[in-house]
């Protein structure tokens, strides 16, 4: 899957190689993998994480925003605060 974090002024990740994604909106976490339904939700503050085709575990922080799926290949983030982190405390 495609991964795309924006914010109003730069692209934070573009992603081609996503084997899955967890977010979380106001119903709570949720996944997303390859084949999704067509999806629109609205994202809380939280971490967003995902799982690249080679195992590599990333995380990007955003204070709320909007994701959505469509073909079931491409994830679409657009959020107005972003913090990309390295790796979660405790890993």
């Amino acid at each position: 899957m495609r991964l795309r974090i924006v914010t109003p002024l730069s692209v934070v990740v573009d992603e081609d190689a996503v084997a899955a994604l967890r977010a979380e909106d106001a119903s709570g976490g949720f996944g997303i993998l390859p084949r999704h339904a067509e999806f629109l939700t609205s994202l809380v503050i939280s971490v967003v994480s995902w799982k690249t085709q080679k195992g590599e575990r990333r995380y990007c922080a955003v204070r709320r925003g909007v994701l959505s799926v469509t073909g079931g290949q491409a994830i679409d983030i657009a959020t107005r605060d972003y913090v990309t982190v390295a790796r979660l405390r405790g890993e």
